[in-house]
C-alpha cells in the first residue's frame, strides 16, 4: 500500500520521467514508453524537482546526524559533571566545570570581561585597543568597539540608563550606549593609565582608579570630575563601591587595601598583603550570613547573620598568591591559600555562598564559605593556556520579578587572547 496520495504518485512518476529524460543515460524510447504506461503527460514542470529534493534531503540528513551527535556530547557532559534537572533549575550550588565557548578575535592579552545587565552580551576588553561584544548564548562576535589608542584596561556595566565604561592607558575613559555601542562621552583627567572603572550603584557617579595614585569620581550625565580621592602612595590598581554605594575599597602597588567615604574621608587602611594587591571587591549583601559565622559575628538574640551595615566585609587578592576576607573596621576573617601564582581576580557565586578565584597558575578554585575557615572545593587546573586575567558571574535573570533566577554562566578573560564562558 503506497503511502503518497493518487496526486502525489502521479508527481512523482512525472519527476521520475523527467530526470530520465534529461540525464541522457537512458534510452529516449524506453523513457517515452514509461511516459505512455504511466500517463504523464506535462513533465516540462517537474524539470529539476527531483534534484531538489534530494539535495534537501541529504542537508536533512547531515543536519540530523549533526543534532545527534551534539546529544550524544550534552549526555556525556551530563554524565560526567553529574549534573541533574533540579541542579539546573536551581543554580544555588553550581559551580563551574566544563568550558561552553572559546571566543577568539582579540589580538593581544584580554584584560578584563563584563556581564550585560539584561541580555545576553558579554565584552571584554584588550591590549589590541578594542572592547569586543559577544552574545554568550551562541559564542558569536557581535560588535568591535574601536576608540581608545592604548591598551583596554577594564570595563564596567551601568544600569538605567545602559552604559558601558572603558579604561585605557590612553589615560581616558570612554562611555558607550550599551544599545547602540556608539561612544557617547570621554572622560579625561587622569595623567597616567586608568586601571579600574566601577559604577556606584547610584548609576549617577563612576568611580576610576588610575596608576596616578588617585581615584577620581565622575558625573555620568555631564562627564565632569566630581571628586579626587588621594588614599594610596602609588599605582591604584582596582576599585569597588559598596552595595549601598557610600564607600569605596581600594588596593594596588603599595599594598594596602583602603576604605573611604565618597567625599575621601580614610575609614579602614588594611594591612596584610605582602605583594601587590590586584583586585578588590565589596561582598554581596547574599555573602553576609556566610561571612558574619566565620567572623563570629552574632545577632543579640544569638543566632548569626548579617549585622548592622550592610556593607560588612571586602575581599582582596594579590601577587603574594592569597585571597584575604577582611570586615570593614580592618579586621582580618580569613586568608584562604591555593593558588601556586599571582592571584587576579575574584567573583561570587550570585546564592553568597562561593567565591570564584583566577591566577597566574591558570587555575580557577571555588570556595565554599559555609565552611569555617573557607574550603576549596573544586578546582579547574589549565582552565587556560596562559595566565587568567578576569572572572565575572552572569548576572540573576529576573525575566520572572517575582521569582529571580541564578544564571549558571560564568566569564573568564585570559593573557593568551580568549575568553570562555562556563555553563
Amino acid at each position: 500500500m503506497s503511502l503518497l496520495s493518487e496526486n502525489q504518485t502521479k508527481d512523482l512518476n512525472a519527476a521520475i520521467i523527467s530526470y530520465l529524460s534529461l540525464s541522457g543515460n537512458v534510452d529516449p524510447q524506453l523513457v517515452d514508453n514509461l511516459r505512455d504506461q504511466l500517463d504523464c503527460s506535462a513533465i516540462d514542470e517537474f524539470s529539476g524537482i527531483l534534484e531538489r529534493k534530494w539535495i534537501s534531503v541529504i542537508r536533512l540528513q547531515k543536519r540530523v546526524m549533526s543534532l545527534e551527535e551534539q546529544v550524544k556530547q550534552l549526555e556525556s557532559q551530563i554524565e560526567l559533571t553529574g549534573i541533574h534537572s533540579k541542579s539546573i533549575t536551581d543554580g544555588s550550588k553550581w559551580l563551574p566545570r566544563s568550558q561552553r565557548f572559546r571566543l577568539q578575535g582579540h589580538r593581544g592579552q584580554v584584560n578584563s570581561v563584563a556581564f550585560h545587565p539584561q541580555i545576553l552580551q558579554l565584552a571584554s576588553c584588550s591590549d589590541d585597543c578594542t572592547v569586543k561584544i559577544w552574545d554568550y548564548e551562541s559564542g558569536l562576535i557581535e560588535q568591535t568597539l574601536r576608540g581608545h589608542s592604548r591598551s583596554v584596561i577594564d570595563i564596567a556595566y551601568g544600569s538605567d540608563p545602559i552604559l558601558l565604561a572603558s579604561c585605557s592607558s590612553d589615560l581616558t575613559i570612554r562611555l558607550w550606549d550599551a544599545t547602540t555601542y556608539n561612544n557617547i562621552r570621554t572622560l579625561r583627567g587622569h595623567e597616567h593609565t586608568v586601571s579600574s572603572v566601577r559604577f556606584l550603584p547610584d548609576n549617577k557617579t563612576l568611580a576610576s582608579a588610575s596608576r596616578d595614585t588617585t581615584i577620581k569620581l565622575w558625573d555620568v550625565i555631564s562627564g565632569y570630575c566630581t571628586r579626587t580621592i588621594r588614599a594610596h602612595s602609588q599605582w591604584v590598581k582596582s576599585i569597588s563601591p559598596s552595595p549601598d554605594g557610600s564607600l569605596l575599597v581600594s588596593g594596588g602597588l603599595d599594598h594596602l587595601v583602603t576604605i573611604t567615604t565618597l567625599s575621601g574621608e580614610t575609614k579602614a587602611v588594611l594591612r596584610g598583603h605582602s605583594h601587590v594587591i590586584e583586585k578588590v571587591l565589596f561582598a554581596p549583601e547574599s555573602s553576609h550570613a556566610f561571612l558574619n559565622k566565620i567572623s563570629g559575628v552574632a545577632q543579640a538574640n544569638g543566632s548569626t547573620g548579617p549585622v548592622g551595615s550592610a556593607t560588612g566585609f571586602v575581599v582582596s587578592v594579590s601577587r603574594d598568591m592569597t585571597m584575604k576576607i577582611w570586615d570593614i573596621r580592618g579586621k582580618l576573617v580569613a586568608t584562604l591559600v591555593g593558588h601556586e601564582n599571582w592571584v587576579r581576580d575574584l567573583a561570587f557565586h550570585p546564592s553568597g555562598r562561593y567565591i570564584l578565584s583566577v591566577a597566574d597558575d591558570k587555575s580557577i578554585r571555588c570556595w565554599d564559605l559555609a565552611e569555617n575557615p573557607p574550603k576549596l572545593v573544586r578546582t579547574i587546573p589549565q582552565a587556560h593556556d596562559h595566565f587568567i586575567s578576569s572572572i565575572k558571574w552572569a548576572p540573576n535573570d529576573y525575566s520572572q520579578v517575582d521569582n529571580p533566577r541564578i544564571r549558571c554562566v560564568v566569564a573568564t578573560g585570559s593573557v593568551a587572547s580568549d575568553v570562555k564562558v562556563w555553563s
